[in-house]
């Protein structure tokens, strides 16, 4: 379960850094 749990931590952190990754590209392109 705690491995499990780790796992569902990783892959929201991971969600994360996406998504501010592509709203900072999206940003981006717009300022060009």
């Amino acid at each position: 379960l705690k491995e499990g749990e780790d796992f569902l931590e990783e892959n929201e952190s991971i969600k994360e850094k996406k998504r501010s990754r592509l709203l900072r590209g999206k940003r981006h392109w717009s300022a060009e």
